[in-house]
């Protein structure tokens, strides 16, 4: 699955852009603030229907302008082609297509794999958990509706819970233990897929940090807020159990304490969490490996090659490390952001585009 064109008018700096690209390697160049990422962002949105940096639609549509429009041209491997056309308006976004039958916006999530990586993914590892939360919470996502359906509900009844701890009252307490009751249901699921799924992703993430940077100590553990062992038993009622626990302290906090939406994944290498005992290097190498991962993954999952975006990631590595990222994604249509062309001439017929104040020209 390759994208041939993509249109864009009126998103954020960008006012009319129409580009055709490679099936392989496309490359953006520019200064910083000259609309490189506005015209990934705007990409990732057509295909995705969501942004790596907000959902506020108001801040994608052109000051001084009513609306935004994007549209994206896509080749599928069947050779047949379809037309996203995005509209984003200040209180809604609606998406219409062209070909492919009546496509849906999840059999468009599901039809276009996309992989994006930004500098804050260099954070995976070294970073707090709601990233590597996020992380295994949207890679999941894109290929389990059901997960995320139980992500809706599980925050759903989490924020009406907080909502009841903020005022509490003496008669309050039977409504809070049927909100754990709903918790203790979602969140279990919950665990359960992530468990899953880290279980099956591991062969993924050894495999490519063996081409990266050869170690076979190395795996990935999910640790629990609430079970002490997840290898043991994880069902509901040790859930409820804990919920039930944590009442008291939670009434006097007037907030949640415990919970999948505080769980975490530990990068373990050596034997040790790297994310405390891993050097720079290794950190990076390791965020590296576990986002693009991700390719594999879907290829297994959906049998599509993945979309793959790198915005203003190169800068941040050292040439060895550059030239393995791009050994890796080879086989994938490839969009790149950079403020200097240093990429082979004759990589993959690559298409090299130059961007000042939201306009873009091919070299």
């Amino acid at each position: 699955m390759q994208v041939q064109r993509l249109w864009i008018k009126d998103f954020r700096n960008i006012e009319n852009l129409d580009l055709e690209f490679s099936p392989h390697l496309n490359i953006f160049i520019g200064e910083n603030g000259s609309g490189k990422t506005n015209i990934m962002e705007a990409l990732c949105l057509s295909l995705s229907l969501k942004s790596h940096r907000e959902n506020k639609n108001l801040n994608f549509i052109s000051y001084g302008k009513d609306r935004s429009d994007i549209k994206s041209r896509i080749l599928f491997s069947d050779s047949t082609e379809a037309t996203s056309h995005l509209c984003i308006l200040p209180n809604k976004r609606s998406v219409r297509f062209d070909g492919q039958g009546a496509m849906k916006k999840n059999e468009l999530r599901l039809s276009c794999p996309v992989v994006f990586f930004a500098p804050e993914d260099l954070d995976l590892i070294k970073g707090g958990p709601l990233i590597r939360r996020n992380f295994i919470d949207d890679t999941i996502s894109f290929i389990s509706p059901k997960y995320r359906t139980e992500l809706k509900e599980y925050y759903t009844v989490l924020r009406q819970k907080n909502t009841l701890l903020r005022t509490y009252r003496d008669w309050d307490k039977e409504i809070l233990r049927l909100y754990n009751e709903k918790l203790a249901v979602n969140g279990t699921n919950i665990a359960r897929y992530r468990i899953k799924f880290l279980q099956e992703f591991d062969k993924y993430f050894y495999s490519l940090h063996e081409v990266i940077s050869p170690s076979s100590d190395i795996s990935l553990n999910y640790i629990s807020d609430v079970y002490d062992s997840v290898e043991k038993s994880v069902s509901e009622e040790i859930y409820f159990t804990e919920l039930e626990k944590k009442m008291p302290d939670e009434i006097n906090a007037r907030q949640s304490l415990t919970g999948v939406h505080k769980d975490d994944i530990a990068v373990i290498l050596g034997g040790r969490n790297s994310r405390s005992f891993a050097s720079q290097g290794q950190q990076r190498s390791l965020a590296i490996c576990l986002k693009l991962s991700v390719i594999d993954f879907y290829k297994e999952k959906t049998d599509r090659n993945a979309i793959v975006m790198l915005d203003d990631v190169m800068s941040e590595l050292d040439r060895n490390r550059r030239s393995q990222l791009l050994q890796i994604i080879k086989d994938n249509q490839c969009f790149i952001t950079s403020t200097e062309d240093n990429f082979s001439s004759d990589y993959h017929k690559k298409y090299t585009f130059s961007v000042r104040s939201g306009k873009a020209v091919k070299l």
